[in-house]
């Protein structure tokens, strides 16, 4: 039998939306392996999918998937790629001024964690007299994608839904499959819809402010990097 050659470490972070402090390990060849494989398809689901699948193997005490936000994933994921392969991500931004492309090295222990507005998890959405649903941050495993990646509206409120609430009963989202949920979302008004629409409008995200001068005009420029993409 062979030898383990390598003492896996475990690293500490905290998951933005909740505040909980969690152990994490880098991945390994092989999960880096699927992860590139489905990166380099262009198949933006599946691509998502293995992100999640890598996060919630490397991160201790997972059960269930749907409980990360979007914005968990993608910190968490910068995280977890920070102590795999390497704490520095390359770029090249494009000066405001002349259109010069300029070389940028972001260390990616700079990236803040998000933070989530707890007043939105605190709305209440009035459908009808008699219904109104509570608000949650929404979850990749819930959403769905199309070809260039941009998130189906239907599938994007009904991630956002925490509960539908009556008078009498409160029927949580998390006791019903994401199809189900999808569902009833494709059966509210218009009005309906864009009522819980505009709750969420604002979903915190990953980013970070990029600071430069250009190399060749010395101008001086900010760019923002923004989403998981963006910092593959």
């Amino acid at each position: 039998m062979l030898p383990k050659l390598n003492e896996i470490p475990k690293y500490k972070c905290t998951i933005p939306s909740s505040g909980k402090t969690v152990r994490f390990r880098p991945y390994l060849v092989s999960e880096e392996k699927v992860l590139m494989m489905f990166q380099e398809s262009g198949d933006i689901k599946n691509a998502l999918d293995s992100i999640i699948d890598l996060v919630k193997n490397c991160i201790d005490g997972v059960e269930n998937e749907r409980e990360f936000t979007t914005f968990d994933i993608d910190y968490l994921f910068l995280q977890i790629r920070s102590k795999s392969v390497g704490e520095t991500s390359e770029f090249t931004l494009e000066c405001d001024e002349c259109e010069h492309q300029n070389p940028y090295t972001l260390h990616l222990d700079e990236i803040e964690a998000p933070k989530p507005d707890a007043k939105i998890l605190k709305k209440k959405v009035k459908l009808t007299d008699e219904y109104t649903i509570e608000l949650k941050y929404p979850s990749y495993s819930e959403l769905s994608f199309d070809e260039e990646g941009t998130p189906d509206p239907i599938s994007w409120v009904a991630s956002c839904i925490s509960a539908l609430c009556s008078k009498t009963e409160r029927t949580s989202m998390q006791d019903e499959t994401i199809e189900e949920v999808i569902s009833f979302v494709s059966n509210l008004t218009s009005k309906q819809f864009s009522n819980v629409l505009s709750a969420v409008e604002v979903i915190p995200s990953v980013k970070y402010d990029a600071v430069f001068n250009c190399g060749k005009c010395q101008t001086g420029n900010t760019k923002t990097i923004e989403g998981l993409n963006s910092f593959f």
